[in-house]
C-alpha cells in the first residue's frame, strides 16, 4: 500500500510478432524488404518505449536490436520477434513505494555495471545501471539503463568506470528532484548527509583505483577516475 503502480499491460497486449512469409523463414542472411525494415522499426520503436517504462527485464535484449534498425536482416527480425514472445511469457507491475520512514533513513543505492566488446559487432561495449531509493528496510526503483558505451573502451576497468560515473550523474540528479519534492533546500541542509548516494560497482579493479593515492597509468582512466572521486565528495 502506498506509493504509484506502474504497468502497460494493455500496450503489451497489442505488441505482436512480425509475420515472416514461409518463403523467406530460411533466407536469415538476406537483408530485409522495406516492408520489412519499416515493421522492424515500428515493433522497436515499441519495444523501446515499453522496456524504458516499466519492461527493464527485457531493456538489454531491445538494445540489442536496436543496433540493426538501420539495415535489418531475416536473422534480426527473428530475434526481435524472440525478444516480443519472451516479453510476453508475463506481465510486470513496477512500484514505485514511498519508504515510510525519516528523511535521515533514506539513501540511494545505484548500481553499475559494464560489458567489454560484447554487442553484436564485436566491439561495442555497454554500461548499465539501476537505482534505487532504500528506506527502513524497503527499496523503491527510480531509474534503469542498459545503452551502448558512448566511447570505445579497450579494457573492462575502462568501460566500468565509464558506467559508474553516467550512473552516479543520474543518481544526483535523482536525488536533486527529491530533496525539491520533499520541499528540501539543499542549500540550506547539509545535503551530503540527506539521501546520501551509494554507489556499487563488481570492478574491485576500479574500486581499488579509486581509493587508491597512485594515479592510474591510463590517461582515459585517470579521468573517469577524477570525475567518480568528484562525484563522491
Amino acid at each position: 500500500k502506498g506509493g504509484i503502480v506502474i504497468d502497460q499491460i494493455e500496450y503489451q497486449s497489442g505488441i505482436k510478432t512480425i509475420e515472416i512469409p514461409a518463403s523467406r523463414s530460411n533466407q536469415t542472411d538476406h537483408e530485409a524488404n522495406e516492408a520489412e525494415k519499416k515493421s522492424y522499426q515500428q515493433l522497436l520503436g515499441k519495444l523501446q518505449w515499453i522496456s524504458s517504462q516499466s519492461r527493464p527485464d527485457i531493456r538489454y535484449l531491445v538494445l540489442e536490436c536496436s543496433l540493426m534498425a538501420n539495415k535489418p536482416k531475416i536473422s534480426d527480425i527473428v530475434r526481435i520477434n524472440k525478444v516480443v514472445k519472451k516479453m510476453n511469457k508475463r506481465t510486470m507491475k513496477i512500484h514505485f513505494g514511498i519508504p515510510h520512514c525519516d528523511v535521515k533513513d533514506m539513501k540511494i543505492l545505484a548500481f553499475s555495471d559494464a560489458a567489454l566488446s560484447n554487442l553484436p559487432d564485436k566491439t561495442s561495449s555497454t554500461r548499465g545501471f539501476a537505482i534505487f531509493l532504500s528506506g527502513h528496510g524497503k527499496v523503491a526503483p527510480l531509474s534503469w539503463c542498459s545503452r551502448k558505451l558512448e566511447r570505445v573502451a579497450k579494457t573492462i576497468i575502462y568501460a566500468e568506470g565509464i558506467a559508474l560515473g553516467k550512473c552516479l550523474d543520474e543518481a544526483i540528479n535523482l536525488k536533486q528532484a527529491l530533496l525539491q519534492i520533499m520541499n528540501l533546500d539543499s542549500d540550506e541542509i547539509s545535503a551530503q548527509k540527506i539521501i546520501p548516494i551509494i554507489g556499487i560497482t563488481d570492478s574491485k579493479s576500479l574500486w581499488d583505483n579509486i581509493n587508491s593515492t597512485t594515479q592510474a597509468s591510463d590517461l582515459k582512466l585517470r579521468r573517469e577516475v577524477a570525475s567518480i572521486r568528484e562525484q563522491l565528495e
